[in-house]
């Protein structure tokens, strides 16, 4: 998981969606809350953090989480969520 929130984080591409970021990789619901958190915590450290691209990758992590019940946010992701 570590590995694919890396990868987010660092590349320069844009896709539509979540998923598109890791095409080699079926997550489970569960496993794509956690790499959309993971990567929400990662990315206010990435030096790309004032550019546009920057706001479109939190973009897609927050139109992902949007449609999200919010009861299967597990309550250790509380302080990320505060914290954005």
């Amino acid at each position: 998981m570590d590995a694919l929130v890396l990868d987010f984080c660092q590349t320069e591409e844009k896709y539509h969606n979540l998923d598109a970021y890791h095409p080699e990789v079926e997550l489970t619901i569960d496993e794509k809350i956690e790499f959309a958190m993971k990567a929400l915590d990662k990315l206010p450290d990435n030096p790309q953090k004032p550019s546009l691209k920057w706001g479109f990758k939190v973009s897609k992590i927050d139109i992902f989480l949007d449609g999200v019940d919010p009861d299967r946010i597990p309550l250790k992701y509380v302080p990320i969520l505060l914290d954005h």
